[in-house]
């Protein structure tokens, strides 16, 4: 009883470092949000901007997801309304993560164009509107759902003890969402690769001083990063060892491992943010007084 005890406490504990870690990233995002909203926007960081607004949703519906799921677990393990909600939320928190990963890809493949054939990037880039492809990202979150309901003809019949979204889906989806979730990770890491080569190959041989395109090409790099060690490794981790056992029994554990990335990529991406701005206050506000002083003399 001690045993299964102190298992039910460590689970609880776990679950609260989750909501925490979610509400975390969310306010961080928001305040990443209201910070380069103070500055001139650059179209360049269009992208960026729509996945920090889209990572403070994805940390909000994560929180109200796990903190379901306490409740579920803790308080009222009878309540249907309660766990046909916990399964809708894990979904919709899929969901967005699904636009996310995407949003990342297109970044990775903006900012490769970008460091390799900068020319045509700036010549041609404009012709693409940003608002088409945020169109395109949002409606293929939409087209998710027709995927389960219409395609594979999802049916609700969620098991007594789930309370995710692996164990509450139909084999069909499963298989798409698996297929599709390694698809993207696949061409972001291949153009990341891309990314990471030109950037040090570039090193010491250039000196580029267009702050913009260094910041992107950082949050990239940070991006892919973060991916990289809490979704591909975490996911190869679910699909390699005991999938069926984890799916069922872990609850939100990989959500939670998820918002820890994101908590840990958006206080990063904040001090990226916070530097560059640092140095283009203080870029600004020293030239008037080089003016005066030439002035003066």
């Amino acid at each position: 009883m001690e045993a299964t005890h102190l298992s039910d406490i460590l689970a609880l504990s776990i679950n609260f470092f989750g909501v925490i870690c979610s509400i975390f990233s969310c306010i961080m995002n928001i305040f990443i949000l209201k910070k380069v909203e103070k500055k001139k926007k650059k179209k360049e960081m269009a992208l960026f901007y729509f996945r920090f607004f889209l990572d403070a949703v994805y940390g909000a519906v994560t929180a109200i997801y796990i903190f379901s799921v306490i409740l579920f677990n803790y308080y009222d393990r009878d309540a249907p309304d309660l766990h046909i909600f916990i399964v809708f939320s894990a979904f919709f928190s899929t969901n967005i993560g699904t636009m996310r990963g995407i949003v990342s890809l297109t970044i990775s493949v903006e900012r490769v164009m970008a460091v390799c054939a900068p020319i045509k990037y700036r010549n041609y880039r404009p012709m693409i509107p940003t608002n088409a492809i945020l169109t395109l990202i949002l409606g293929y979150g939409v087209f998710e759902y027709f995927i389960l309901y219409v395609i594979c003809n999802y049916k609700l019949n969620i098991p007594y003890n789930c309370v995710n979204i692996g164990c509450a889906i139909n084999s069909c989806y499963r298989q798409y969402f698996l297929s599709s979730k390694w698809a993207i990770y696949g061409f972001t890491f291949l153009f990341a690769f891309i990314l990471s080569l030109k950037l040090l190959l570039k090193v010491g041989k250039t000196k580029n001083k267009d702050v913009t395109m260094n910041r992107a090409n950082r949050l990239a790099l940070i991006d892919v990063a973060i991916i990289f060690i809490f979704n591909v490794l975490l996911s190869t981790f679910l699909t390699l060892f005991d999938q069926d056992n984890l799916l069922n029994n872990s609850g939100p554990f990989a959500s939670i491992l998820r918002q820890l990335g994101c908590s840990i990529e958006a206080l990063l991406v904040f001090r990226t943010v916070k530097q560059k701005s640092d140095v283009t206050s203080t870029s600004t506000t020293s030239k008037p007084n080089v003016r005066v002083k030439s002035l003066k003399d």
